[in-house]
């Protein structure tokens, strides 16, 4: 009765046909009905606390425990420091998860050893490589060091041109001061550009058959006077690109000597010819008188005792007593 605020129960009793009604107020059956409901939901949040306690300590030697302890693993085995292996005495997952997990370090260990054997192999091929690289190229400086050295200081004529291009590297002192060209005029520009026929001549027959030995040129020089020269070339490579290295001798002096060398010998094969017709016609002239005295000594050698025996018989009749 929401008037009276109270709550109203009726019930028949079968055996007697009585009927027993009762009244309570509300505020009796709504404190008591808060009662109850405090006392329930008190209970279940205590049942609830009890369970997830169980569980959190479950789970905590179940799954936490071993889960901290394969990440401490981890972690060790990220730091660098000592392994030690996991339990596996567990028959669930757990410990299906701990035997692979040990495996699976005890691999990464060995591979992890055969890297380290094979780095330190590698850093002392390295090591003896680069050393090997450093005494070539110590070498390599030496060599090309003592290349210029002799290069510059040769008596000989000498030039440097790139194979490709024709483009004169280098030249030495002797070059300059056969040729009437200066070193600033000529590096740099290629034998086309300054008309240097004989040298790109020679460029071309050395890179069709490799070399040129001793052979014998005439150049123009920077005044215009014709130099004969004895050139020798061949390819060599620089910075692993051909260059031509060509050597030179100024010849013209020699070749003016030998002229007249030749004339000198013409005259005396001359002289020596005129020689040897006067001698015979002296040998002719002298040798007329010569043989009649020889011949006259020898019939008198001869007939020596015969010509007195006639002399004696000659005397005899000639003598008038």
């Amino acid at each position: 009765d929401r008037l009276r605020n109270t709550y109203y129960a009726a019930t028949r009793l079968e055996e007697t046909g009585w009927i027993f009604a009762s009244t309570m107020p509300r505020p009796v059956v709504t404190a008591q009905a808060f009662e109850s409901t405090r006392w329930v939901l008190w209970s279940g949040l205590l049942s609830l606390g009890l369970e997830l306690a169980l569980l959190a300590i479950v789970l905590q030697r179940q799954i936490a425990r071993p889960m901290r302890a394969m990440l401490a693993a981890t972690r060790r085995i990220a730091a660098g420091e000592s392994y030690v292996p996991l339990a596996e005495d567990r028959a669930d997952e757990l410990g299906e998860l701990a035997g692979g997990f040990n495996e699976m370090v005890r691999r990464v260990q060995e591979r992890d050893e055969a890297l380290r054997l094979e780095k330190a192999s590698l850093e002392r091929r390295v090591e003896r490589r680069t050393a090997e690289l450093r005494e070539s190229a110590e070498r390599l400086s030496q060599s090309e060091e003592r290349f210029r050295t002799a290069f510059h200081a040769s008596p000989a004529i000498q030039c440097l041109m790139r194979a490709s291009d024709g483009l004169l590297v280098d030249v030495n002192d002797a070059f300059t001061r056969i040729s009437g060209y200066e070193a600033a005029e000529v590096l740099g520009r290629t034998a086309a550009e300054l008309d240097f026929v004989a040298m790109a001549a020679l460029l071309a027959d050395v890179t069709a058959n490799g070399a040129v030995s001793e052979r014998e040129l005439v150049v123009r020089t920077k005044t215009g006077r014709l130099e004969t020269v004895l050139v020798s070339g061949e390819m060599i490579e620089i910075d692993h690109e051909p260059h031509l290295l060509i050597a030179s001798l100024a010849i013209s002096a020699i070749k003016a000597a030998e002229r007249e060398l030749l004339h000198a010998l013409a005259r005396e094969k001359e002289l020596s010819d005129m020689k040897s017709a006067f001698v015979s016609m002296a040998s002719h002239e002298f040798r007329t008188p010569l043989e009649v005295i020889m011949t006259s000594g020898d019939i008198l050698e001869r007939y020596f005792d015969r010509l007195y025996a006639g002399q004696d018989e000659w005397s005899d009749l000639t003598d008038p007593s």
